[in-house]
């Protein structure tokens, strides 16, 4: 190809260069047609050659970025997933949203193999536009959970919550088997993480390490006891205005999470647009009364609750609280700074 174009363009070439240097008068080069033809059909071949060249990269791009998020390669202050090297790593603070289908287990176990996928691989059709859509990015799949990082600010991260919550209603209305039909439990804390690439030179990932993602993973799994489809701690609570994005919050206590010496206040969420559940005044008396070490006087109020029309979650609570007094009134309360906590087995 070079033979076939070379002697045109090197001719043209060493005209730009004595122009370039002051020689701005310079005679015309004289080519046949047939040379002229030759070297414009080339340049056209290499022309479509390099656009296919650049659409099969920008397809390649596309495809690292399914595995790889943009927005993780823009925080470590990369351009592309090229650039990228072993070792790479940037500090911030971000909120941590995890999303873990409840019952999996058991859902799992009536369906085949190709089914499970099918049926994971749909739910995640849902609920990954609309992490994207509250300017979060998912930063992996942990068997059938989500985890999600949001870089700007919590607020994305408390809408996106109850945006999943209906968008996961809208998945089982496509489902006929009722027994396929899910539910999931959220939880959301913000801190400092370090973004960064783990492995060895032939394999490496791209993760999150920090401790705020063990503590959002454990407030997920705070929502099983509680009964609840979202919990969020008060860290990330008091940075967002939640009447501004249409929700509403009941503080449950201060708990002591598995494997943490200090006490986390957590609150449960929900959108205005549902039932308001926590209404009881019995409950929050109570609530009060346990965080002042009045472990009786919690239970005489928990007593008081209409359990037969309480909603779900008002029964689970007063059901934590109920244990939590009898183990505190029987073993004793243990030195602590504030409200008494609730010591939750939540790995």
């Amino acid at each position: 190809m070079s033979k076939k174009i070379g002697t045109p363009l090197n001719v043209f070439s060493k005209m730009l260069e004595n122009i370039g240097t002051g020689s701005y008068v310079q005679e015309p080069p004289h080519f046949s047609v047939d040379e002229l033809n030759r070297t414009a059909q080339t340049l056209s071949a290499v022309g479509k050659q390099l656009g296919t060249n650049v659409e099969k990269l920008k397809a390649l791009n596309d495809a690292y970025s399914r595995f790889i998020p943009s927005a993780f390669i823009e925080t470590l202050g990369k351009q592309d997933v090229v650039s990228v090297k072993l070792g790479d790593c940037s500090q911030c603070e971000m909120t941590i949203l995890f999303a873990d289908i409840r019952g999996f287990t058991q859902i799992s176990e009536q369906m085949s193999p190709t089914e499970l996928f099918n049926y994971l691989n749909t739910y995640m059709q849902y609920v990954g536009p609309v992490v994207t859509k509250n300017g979060g990015f998912i930063d992996k799949y942990i068997g059938d959970g989500v985890m999600s990082l949001f870089p700007n600010c919590a607020a994305d991260a408390i809408r996106c919550s109850t945006d999943i919550l209906v968008a996961v209603q809208s998945f089982n209305e496509t489902i006929r088997d009722s027994r396929h039909r899910m539910q999931v439990g959220i939880g959301i804390h913000t801190g400092p993480v370090i973004l960064g690439t783990i492995g060895f030179e032939n394999r490496m990932d791209a993760t999150v390490i920090a401790d705020s993602v063990n503590v959002a993973s454990r407030l997920e799994g705070l929502t099983k006891q509680f009964k609840v489809p979202i919990i969020v701690s008060d860290f990330t609570l008091r940075q967002v205005n939640l009447s501004d994005i249409g929700v509403e919050s009941q503080y449950l206590g201060h708990v002591c999470l598995k494997g943490k010496k200090i006490p986390l206040p957590v609150h449960a969420l929900w959108s205005c647009s549902d039932p308001v559940v926590f209404t009881d005044n019995h409950l929050v008396e109570a609530l009060r009364q346990f965080e002042s070490g009045h472990f009786q006087d919690c239970l005489d109020m928990l007593r008081k609750i209409d359990r037969s029309t309480s909603a779900e979650c008002v029964d689970a609570l007063s059901t934590v609280y109920e244990e939590q007094c009898v183990q505190y009134m029987k073993l004793g309360c243990p030195l602590h700074v504030g409200s008494t906590p609730l010591l939750m087995d939540v790995k």
